[in-house]
């Protein structure tokens, strides 16, 4: 049932301020965790395509170094 007029509480009354202080930090804890599950995928999806490029030259670690080694002679 919703109550309108000078009986209706605002959500910081009715909850009590204590109540409403630890959802709100809960709710922003949830969003860190999201925030941080996000960049760790965005990391593995970045070092997925990092080692797909690498492999798709066809060409192993040791002739990709021994290339490197001859440029900079």
């Amino acid at each position: 049932m919703l109550i309108v007029g000078p009986e209706a509480h605002s959500f910081p009354d009715f909850l009590g301020r204590e109540l409403a202080g630890e959802i709100i930090l809960t709710l922003g804890e949830a969003f860190e965790i999201a925030y941080q599950m996000a960049l760790k995928e965005k990391a593995e999806q970045d070092a997925d395509l990092f080692d797909k490029q690498c492999t798709s030259d066809g060409d192993d670690a040791t002739s990709v170094s021994s290339k490197t080694s001859t440029n900079t002679v």
